[in-house]
């Protein structure tokens, strides 16, 4: 080799490169460009370097100097666009790419780099396109199949992404990602017993496949397969003790279930915020230098998965609309992607002063921002279910911080002050685990809003003892137990029926497998229906078939119970003495509908069967139970906020108190 040979020291300086010595390949790539200033490859391969190292925009620079050499060549336009794509320049990366695939028409991964910009942009039909494109070309492609069906899915075309993902899986069946992605499209359209096939086959292939163990825990979960639940997410965090969703989920599990004494469940919750806290402990932010002036106007943040059509929001708004926001500044911090959004998003909007899009923040960013934007008292509207930001609240954003609304159970969080509750689902005598403060609030802690859809209440469907019972809740909730004594209550009227109508049971298999389970009972087809309502208009038209609803436990019902009510239709629950077996127990208590609630199983039962051999009573509920409602301090949201602001008011002081005593 000629020392000075361009060419031979490009060849080693590209051999030293694709062996990852990238200090020796750029030292000769220099050396190269001293000759040669025009070598284009040259150029191109020294922006490659940078890029390694993470430095986009001096890559993208030699890179485009390398184009001005050469301009025809489709590698350095893809290069390039993968630059300015992490860089954070899209716009400029999408030219870059359309460039190299206007000069290599049936260039694949350029179409494939194209559509992932696209995504990431929000032009989910460009990018499709782009996708559609590259598989035309190279129908075998497993990675771009892959990234079809999240962006169908993205899309809302759940049945064609289960198709692709189905296809993947015959493309290439000893891939385990493939089968976990089969198995979330199959969880999300409803599909359990398959989903949990298919997860099932993931691990089988990759025994350490955490996050396939969390998702199969989730859909056991969906099917009421507690046991198994527990053992997926317990084994799915000791494969990756980080693993939140899969802690989570366990102690969603733990909490609904009432199957460990108070004592082991505190512990459980503390455990939590000992792993998933310890990033927030030790980057605390810095104390704020609070304006103490009496009685000056509160910074209140709400953080939440669930600002769009959900059970939180339909208690939530009544809220957020009732506020006094002459004295309470309001921030809304939407965890949920903007993507997800409604009209119920739009609504909320409108009635927040200050209303934050955070799904694209990490926890410490989202925490940097409501600490910089001054919030005085924080509130968690999530608890361990689905998109929770708990990680968030470690790191202490704001001086209070307080639990409401979305969750049954503690945080677990030391940095949770309270917890924002009632009397009524928190008794005096609760044996409630609690890292909080339970703050029980002097009225019913919860205001709801009905649909606009409801219809008129209808007329009692029977006017004998042969009635038809019925259960909207998801089949999670319904144990063995709650099988067992509702089955007590069709073997004593044994001319009613229990009719069963929730989302899941649109699937056949989910049908089949409920029906067994009642059949232990010898509870068969005759006295058991089931099927799924498509709309939720055509959800509240059910209710027209239904003359008392069967509220299941521990896991008791909370927006089914309330919407039950205003339809007409009373509602009988079992009332424990924590509050994820007493939050149907707080809103029938709200209403006035106290002999509704039992005390035990024994008193569920008889009021179940009294109630069937009372049909005058029946009609009277029929008839009165929404104007009880309405009248009820369930709908009166002036009254909920009024009450929350003094509670926040009163936290305030407690805190400016202690920071006094400190």
């Amino acid at each position: 080799m000629q020392v000075n040979d361009p060419d031979s020291l490009f060849r080693e300086a590209n051999l030293h490169f694709q062996q990852g010595r990238l200090a020796e390949a750029e030292a000769l790539i220099r050396r190269v460009l001293s000759h040669n200033p025009r070598h284009a490859d040259a150029s191109f391969l020294l922006g490659l370097i940078a890029g390694k190292c993470g430095h986009f925009d001096v890559s993208a620079s030699l890179i485009t100097q390398a184009i001005q050499f050469n301009p025809h060549n489709p590698a350095y336009y893809i290069n390039l666009g993968l630059s300015l794509y992490n860089g954070g320049q899209f716009e400029q990366a999408v030219a870059a790419y359309k460039q190299a695939i206007k000069i290599k028409p049936r260039f694949v991964d350029a179409l494939y780099r194209l559509g992932e910009v696209l995504e990431e942009m929000g032009r989910f039909d460009d990018a499709l396109s782009a996708y559609d494109r590259a598989i035309k070309f190279q129908p075998q492609n497993v990675s771009i199949h892959k990234s079809r069906a999240f962006l169908l899915w993205a899309l809302g075309r759940g049945e064609e992404s289960l198709k692709v993902c189905k296809r993947v899986t015959m493309l290439a069946p000893s891939d385990s990602g493939g089968h976990y992605n089969l198995g979330k499209a199959l969880s999300g359209l409803g599909h359990l017993v398959d989903a949990a096939a298919a997860f099932e086959h993931a691990i089988k292939i990759k025994p350490d496949y955490a996050e396939a163990y969390s998702e199969l825990g989730a859909v056991f979960k969906d099917m009421c397969r507690l046991d198994d639940a527990e053992k997926c997410n317990r084994r799915a965090i000791e494969l990756m003790p980080t693993n939140t969703i899969a802690h989570s989920n366990l102690l969603f599990l733990l909490s609904a279930r009432l199957k460990i004494s108070p004592d082991e469940m505190l512990k459980e919750l503390r455990h939590w915020d000992d792993v998933h806290g310890r990033e927030g402990r030790q980057h605390r932010l810095p104390l704020r230098v609070d304006d103490t002036t009496p009685g000056r106007r509160l910074k209140i943040g709400y953080v939440s998965p669930d600002f769009r059509v959900h059970a939180v929001s339909s208690f939530f708004e009544p809220v957020l609309q009732a506020h006094d926001k002459r004295r309470f500044e309001i921030f809304c911090y939407a965890t949920h992607d903007e993507t997800a959004s409604d009209a119920t998003t739009e609504r909320l909007q409108k009635l927040s002063e200050h209303w934050h899009f955070v799904s694209r923040e990490n926890d410490f960013e989202l925490a940097q921002l409501i600490h910089n934007d001054g919030i005085d008292i924080l509130v968690d509207m999530a608890g361990h279910t689905g998109g929770n930001s708990l990680k968030t609240f470690s790191y202490r954003p704001a001086p209070v911080q307080t639990a409401y609304l979305g969750y049954f159970a503690s945080t677990g969080l030391d940095v949770m002050d309270y917890w924002i509750s009632d009397e009524m689902a928190h008794p005096v005598d609760t044996d409630e685990p609690a890292v909080e403060c339970i703050y029980r609030l002097p009225r019913c802690s919860l205001c709801y809003l009905p649909s606009d859809k409801a219809p008129p209440v209808s007329p009692c469907p029977s006017t004998t003892d042969q009635v038809t019972f019925c259960s909207v809740s998801d089949i999670s909730k319904l144990t063995p137990e709650v099988i067992e004594t509702w089955s007590q209550i069709l073997h004593v009227l044994p001319g009613s029926q229990l009719l069963m109508t929730t989302k899941s049971l649109s699937e056949p298999e989910n049908r089949q497998m409920m029906a067994a389970r009642f059949e232990d009972y010898d509870i068969t087809g005759d006295q058991l229906r089931m099927h799924s309502t498509l709309s939720h208009k055509e959800w509240l038209a059910n209710y027209a078939q239904v003359d008392i609803i069967l509220d299941p436990f521990p896991r008791t019902g909370t927006t089914t119970t309330a919407e039950a009510l205003w339809m007409g239709v009373p509602v009988v629950t079992l009332a424990g003495k924590r509050y994820v077996s007493r939050a149907s127990a707080t809103v029938i208590h709200a209403v006035g509908l106290d002999e509704l609630i039992a005390d035990s199983k024994e008193s569920y039962i008889n009021k179940a069967v009294s109630l069937a051999h009372d049909p005058e009573l029946r009609a009277r509920l029929r008839a009165d139970q929404r104007e009880m409602m309405a009248e009820s301090p369930l709908r009166d949201g002036k009254s909920l906020a009024q009450s929350m602001e003094s509670a926040y008011r009163a936290m305030w002081e407690a805190y400016q108190f202690k920071e006094k005593s400190d």
